[in-house]
């Protein structure tokens, strides 16, 4: 039964690469630090460090649709 998965479960490792875990990391520490009460004040007094923190862009993700559904037959 789990051999139907096999094809899926290696186009998912292969789509996750350690760069991409570090853009994520760091996309998710940029969202704490726009969020975080404690540095709003600073934000207020710097707001180019809040726009530059918006502002950089990240790779964008292959989304591979065919991973996103599994077909009846393969549920065990």
């Amino acid at each position: 039964q789990v051999a139907g998965f096999r094809y899926r479960v290696e186009d998912a490792v292969r789509a996750v690469t350690r760069l991409n875990v570090k853009e994520s990391r760091i996309k998710e520490i940029k969202q704490e630090i726009m969020n975080s009460q404690k540095l709003k004040a600073h934000f207020d007094d710097n707001p180019r460090d809040l726009l530059a923190l918006k502002h950089d862009t990240q790779h964008s993700t292959k989304v591979q649709y065919h991973l996103k559904n599994v077909p009846s037959y393969l549920v065990p």
